[in-house]
């Protein structure tokens, strides 16, 4: 109840209680007692509408709430839906792009380990093929200074037994000539 309702219902029901307690009969005095009982009737009927209407209002704006609270759900619940389903697909492609990286790596790295085992095959065979013919020829040629030396040194050391035809097949020694 508002302030001014309950000052003019004090009022209204003071001014009864002196009215009935007086005993008064004064037709105009009843007239305007009637009167305030009529207003006071009306302002009863204008608080309960108002109250009514209060209650309207409330139920109206708790719906409103309701509404509004499950329609923020609902958006809500897509937002996170919408945000899910750009997550798993994004991971999705992140997945397919490594995989197709990570293949093309694998081919990458399968041609270049090819072409480096053709190239070391190929320098190896020529170089090697190279080193072994020089190494042949630094051996033959020692193998020949080595044989002209000991030939050298039998000859000084003991003339009386060097053979020079020695690179020929082994043969019987021949005995000295006297």
């Amino acid at each position: 109840m508002r302030p001014y309702h309950r000052r003019l219902a004090g009022i209204a029901l003071g001014v009864l209680l002196v009215v009935w307690l007086s005993g008064c009969e004064d037709v105009g005095a009843r007239q305007d007692v009637q009167q305030v009982r009529q207003q006071m009737n009306d302002l009863k009927q204008e608080l309960d509408k108002a109250k009514g209407d209060l209650k309207a209002l409330t139920d109206r704006l708790g719906g409103a709430r309701d509404s509004i609270a499950q329609e923020i759900g609902g958006r809500l619940d897509k937002i996170a839906g919408s945000a899910t389903d750009l997550e798993k697909n994004l991971l999705g492609k992140i997945g397919e792009t490594e995989e197709k990286c990570l293949r093309e790596t694998r081919t990458h790295i399968a041609a270049a380990r090819q072409d480096l085992d053709t190239q070391t095959k190929e320098t190896l065979n020529v170089k090697v093929a190279e080193q072994v013919s020089a190494l042949r020829k630094e051996i033959q040629t020692n193998r020949d200074e080595l044989l002209g030396f000991m030939d050298r040194q039998l000859k000084e050391l003991y003339p009386y037994a060097y053979q020079p035809r020695r690179l020929e097949p082994a043969a019987p020694p021949v005995a000295p000539q006297p």
